[in-house]
């Protein structure tokens, strides 16, 4: 017989102090544990018992990056919440080419919604006619920028290389480089191979560039780039020698704003791992709106003052998940 599951633990803790209780209990490895990060006296409950929205982003909040398929114990939990009439968005960075799969895992007819390349794109899913892509904040107009911009990127690549030709960096496109909107670029030390597209999670992260300084300079050299190729464009780093070049109005937060599913809830859940979630966590208020981080990296962990709650392991929401089933 399997040993019982025990019941998800909640630590309260002040704001002021969260950070530190955060990497605390992420050393100590508390996967079933909940902080509750709170400048006011409200159970956890409380907090959650008004939740009929849930907006998650993907990698690392609920699967391991570079996941093509949605694990079976989420599927269940999205099931669930599901039957008991949560409306459920997932929000992610990655291109249509990388959510396709994950499209694919859920079962047949599983309603909900992915709203990816940061917001640009929403695909509406559990419908009887076939999935069809469709703007958000996206339009004709960004994407035709985009690809200009995208050939411009690939000269000014040449010329960069050859001027930091000494420090080894290169430059590749991020994931699968099938982005239509948003540039995601990779930049690197040394040789890179031919099938670099192909290599996901550590065996890409080995070639990445580690000089934090190199990578600064780096950094005002895309700011200059953009400046030059498309005004008012945004140059952000997300970490790990990995920067983004996007439009201006294509962030994951507007996106959240802009979705009827938003707009009716009556509570809304946002779920996040990383620096590229900030700004869904900016959407927190005390009426509407909570937060909470999945907390696996100790770099990110400044983050825990901005949410209102942290769990603790990679892709490991189900402690709060476990407490909101209890409550809804």
């Amino acid at each position: 017989m399997a040993a019982p599951t025990l019941p998800p633990r909640v630590v309260t803790c002040e704001a002021r102090f969260a950070e530190q209780q955060a990497l605390d209990l992420l050393r100590q490895r508390a996967t079933n544990t909940v902080l509750q990060c709170t400048t006011q006296a409200m159970t956890i409950s409380d907090a959650l018992n008004r939740i009929d929205t849930l907006f998650c982003d993907l990698d690392g909040t609920l699967i391991s990056e570079g996941s093509t398929a949605f694990p079976h114990r989420l599927i269940a939990y999205l099931d669930r919440f599901k039957r008991l009439g949560l409306s459920i968005i997932f929000v992610s960075g990655r291109p249509y080419a990388e959510i396709e799969p994950l499209v694919t895992s859920l079962p047949a007819g599983f309603a909900a919604k992915i709203v990816y390349e940061k917001g640009a794109y929403q695909l509406r899913l559990g419908q009887n006619k076939p999935n069809k892509p469709e703007f958000l904040l996206g339009s004709d107009d960004i994407e035709q920028q985009a690809a200009i911009t995208r050939s411009d990127f690939l000269i000014w690549q040449r010329s960069t290389e050859e001027m930091y030709k000494a420090q080894g960096v290169r430059f590749g496109w991020a994931g699968t480089g099938t982005q239509k909107i948003v540039l995601s670029v990779d930049v690197f030390a040394g040789h890179v191979p031919d099938n670099y597209l192909s290599l996901i999670g550590r065996q890409r992260d080995a070639l990445k560039l580690r000089d934090g300084g190199l990578l600064e300079t780096i950094k005002a050299e895309l700011e200059l780039f953009a400046n030059t190729h498309c005004p008012g464009w945004q140059v952000i780093s997300l970490g790990n020698g990995n920067f983004e070049i996007a439009p201006p109005d294509v962030e994951k937060n507007k996106a959240i704003l802009q979705t009827p599913e938003f707009q009716r809830a009556s509570g809304v859940l946002i779920l996040g791992d990383s620096g590229n979630d900030q700004q869904m966590f900016t959407l927190k208020d005390e009426t509407k709106t909570r937060t909470g981080l999945v907390l696996h990296n100790p770099a990110v962990a400044s983050l825990v003052s901005e949410v209102d709650f942290v769990t603790f392991g990679l892709a490991n929401p189900y402690p709060l998940f476990d407490i909101l089933l209890s409550v809804i």
